[in-house]
């Protein structure tokens, strides 16, 4: 008996043995056939529009536009019909353009995404211009979307795109997502208009990821977030952007909740009337909106009530910022109960001040939770000097991390000899700092290297002494000769 079973047992197990066999060469049958059946869909050699590919696209395919201009039926208010495709230009965004030719009078846009597109349904390497936002879409309530309108529930990929002068009468001049959450990767948006978000309008429960995109003078803002949405924007550059109203680079508004990292804002502005207005720069928050921001830097930009403008029951945070050389105030609290928290940030050489002395919750966080407001010395734009408190190695960098988005640039920012305060200069707070290192006891000069000014064969083996602080005090108060820190060893 005890024989009979165990050769059922083991009857059976040879049976499920083979069946899983037969399932995996089932499945593997019909990867390879998804795989071989995928076809490219030529446009204009096999298909006269892009449209026309589309038509004729299946799961997998890819859409191949060559390069030129494409323009009317077919080749604008294109849809994907929420096929998992790939329409891509062959030689990138320099090579291929769809141009809408939209107008007041005859509005077009380049594609339409309504059919629950995934992020396998893909826009690659075009550069869209001229649209001009439709009006009268069922669930997009005004004109949004001028070069791309994502409605409810779609996720598209748009990746290495170019969007230039395109125009939304409501919102989105370039793009709009309407309860949709695209991935949009890799894109240049410059010149967009709209009455808000220039760029880019993620309303209505809208998610996108906007990763390593650049924001140049666009009309209406760069960014809008609007009623719940909370994009994850990282790696960006805001440049030129300018509105009349919330701010030059990204506005929140009505529970939207961005997060937003590794960004870099410059010359961001708004038109803006210090007797009324409370818009900024950069960052507006209103109505119970609060990003998470960090490591991003604030630099250079223009006129506005400040570069971050906290309204109406609006929290955010900001970690590892920089916030320097505005032509305004660093920030605009309006209740005093609603306050911006601040880790590891610097902010410093605002117009209208250094670190904000109002509200007392606000002005309290300078010198604390490692904030600090002293120079970045930028260089090459808004990276900084070698010697920067801002760089993660710098002895008073408490936090020991990078404040800013960019930290030092390859080259052009190296330290500035005989300055070892790290203000960008030399000057008597240079010289205090080596007497006291020397003939006190204090801290070692930041870096070492800065303090070696003295070159000259007595000085061999490049040793911070007595030599380099006569050197110091020659170039401050009697020759004036230019400091020379060749051959000094390294920190």
């Amino acid at each position: 008996m005890d024989g009979f079973y165990y050769m059922k047992i083991l009857t059976k197990g040879k049976i499920m043995h083979k069946t899983w066999i037969v399932l995996c060469l089932i499945v593997l049958f019909c990867f390879l056939i998804g795989t071989a059946s995928a076809t490219t869909r030529n446009v204009p050699r096999t298909y006269a529009t892009i449209q026309a590919g589309i038509n004729a696209a299946s799961t997998g395919d890819t859409v191949l536009v060559a390069d030129g201009t494409y323009q009317g039926s077919g080749n604008r208010d294109l849809n994907v019909n929420g096929k998992a495709i790939v329409v891509k230009s062959v030689n990138g965004y320099g090579s291929t353009t769809i141009d809408c030719q939209g107008s007041s009078v005859s509005e077009h846009r380049a594609f339409y995404f309504n059919h629950s597109e995934t992020s396998s349904s893909v826009i690659d390497g075009f550069t869209i211009v001229n649209g001009y936002a439709p009006f009268g879409e069922a669930k997009a309530p005004c004109k949004t979307g001028g070069g791309i309108s994502c409605l409810s529930y779609t996720s598209p990929t748009i990746k290495n795109c170019r969007f230039e002068d395109n125009y939304a009468a409501c919102a989105g001049g370039a793009i709009s997502c309407y309860h949709a959450s695209p991935t949009i990767q890799n894109c240049i948006f410059d010149y967009n208009e709209a009455d808000v978000g220039g760029g880019i309008l993620a309303e209505s429960y809208s998610n996108p990821n906007i990763i390593d995109c650049e924001f140049n003078g666009n009309a209406g803002g760069a960014i809008r977030c609007y009623m719940y949405s909370d994009p994850d924007i990282s790696g960006c550059t805001f440049d030129g952007n300018y509105d009349n109203s919330g701010a030059g680079g990204i506005s929140c508004r009505s529970y939207s909740d961005p997060t937003i990292s590794y960004c870099v804002f410059t010359d961001n502005y708004v038109d803006w009337d210090a007797y009324s207005d409370d818009e900024a720069s950069c960052l507006w928050c209103f109505y119970a909106s609060s990003p998470t921001v960090s490591n991003c830097t604030f630099a250079y930009n223009g006129s506005a009530r400040a570069v971050i403008v906290n309204l109406d029951s609006s929290t955010p945070t900001f970690t590892n910022c920089l916030i320097a050389e505005n032509d305004s105030n660093a920030v605009f609290v309006e209740y005093s109960n609603y306050v911006p928290t601040f880790t590891c940030c610097d902010i410093w050489g605002n117009a209208e001040g250094y670190w904000p002395s109002s509200p007392q919750d606000l002005a309290d966080q300078n010198g604390q939770d490692g904030n600090f407001s002293y120079t970045p010395i930028f260089c090459n734009g808004a990276y900084v000097n070698e010697s920067s408190r801002c760089l993660p190695e710098h002895p008073d960098n408490e936090c020991d991390t990078l404040i800013g988005a960019l930290g030092m640039a390859a080259t052009g920012c190296d330290y500035v000899c005989g300055d070892i305060n790290s203000n960008g200069e030399v000057t008597l707070g240079d010289l205090s700092v080596l007497i006291a290192y020397l003939h006190l006891g204090g801290d070692a000069p930041y870096p070492m290297k800065a303090a070696n000014c003295y070159d000259d064969a007595q000085d061999p083996e490049c040793v911070v002494d007595s030599l380099d602080l006569d050197r110091m005090v020659d170039y401050l108060f009697i020759s004036y000769d230019p400091l020379e820190c060749v051959g000094c060893p390294e920190d």
